[in-house]
């Protein structure tokens, strides 16, 4: 009966050695107080990346806004005939001479159906206003001609 006792307190012993060992926090793993920091760390930089995120969408949204405005905009400022607002004067024909500009006269009609760029590389070139292509393609085109 001792030496049976003895076999249950070995075996007993030897249990308590493996539990001791399983409950001990592994070195691998910090401990409660460095983790509870790290979260707080991350935590942090959470909240200062949410924030970010908000500033930039809160930005987004505003440009989205200037956008669809100035969108808009343009789209009133291409539809606007400003032909009949404003009348060339000698003043004005000269002022787009200067910058290089000519209109041809039809003699029949009186109307400019061409006009004659001088770029600044002394090039010409003819470009006539048939109507063919939108005033803001043709507006563009005379600039870059205009600036060679």
């Amino acid at each position: 009966m001792v030496a049976e006792t003895e076999h249950i307190i070995l075996a007993l012993t030897s249990k308590l050695v493996s539990a001791r060992q399983s409950c001990q926090r592994p070195t691998s793993v910090p401990s409660p107080a460095a983790h509870a920091q790290t979260i707080s760390k991350l935590d942090a930089k959470r909240f200062k990346l949410v924030k970010s995120i908000e500033e930039g969408e809160g930005a987004l949204n505003e440009k989205e806004a200037e956008y669809s405005r100035l969108k808009a905009e343009l789209k009133e400022l291409e539809e606007k005939d400003v032909t009949n607002d404003v009348e060339l004067d000698g003043t004005a024909l000269n002022l787009y001479r200067e910058l290089g500009f000519q209109w041809v006269e039809d003699k029949a009609s009186g109307e400019a159906p061409k006009v004659i760029i001088r770029s600044e590389s002394d090039d010409v070139h003819l470009v006539p206003l048939d109507g063919s292509v939108r005033d803001f393609e043709l507006k563009n085109r005379l600039w870059e001609l205009n600036s060679k």
